[in-house]
């Protein structure tokens, strides 16, 4: 179970080197920012307060544990990972771009 959730913590590490990147002043907060939000969204959901709806907008729910193992669509992290291939690739660029040094 452990080797679905790869592809959710590769796409966090991609959008923060995609806000990184291209916002090098402000991409650290805002990416702690969101992860502190996905990290609550996760708890109001464990507890009952958002739906499933709410859920769904956090990498996490791609291979959250209340699946189970044998229902797993191997689809949605396939696409997540090619997501994050591309992201980190934005990323990128916008950081060879900035003048540094």
């Amino acid at each position: 179970m452990s080797l679905s959730k790869i592809s959710s913590v590769w796409t966090i590490i991609a959008i923060a080197a995609l806000l990184y990147g291209w916002l090098p002043r402000i991409g650290s907060v805002l990416n702690w920012l969101l992860l502190g939000a996905w990290i609550f969204i996760e708890m109001l959901w464990e507890v009952g307060i958002v739906g499933w709806s709410a859920m769904q907008w956090t990498p996490f729910a791609y291979a959250h544990y209340s699946v189970p193992i044998h229902e797993l669509s191997l689809a949605p992290l396939v696409v997540l990972t090619a997501l994050t291939a591309g992201l980190t690739w934005v990323g990128l660029i916008g950081f060879r771009r900035r003048s540094i040094g």
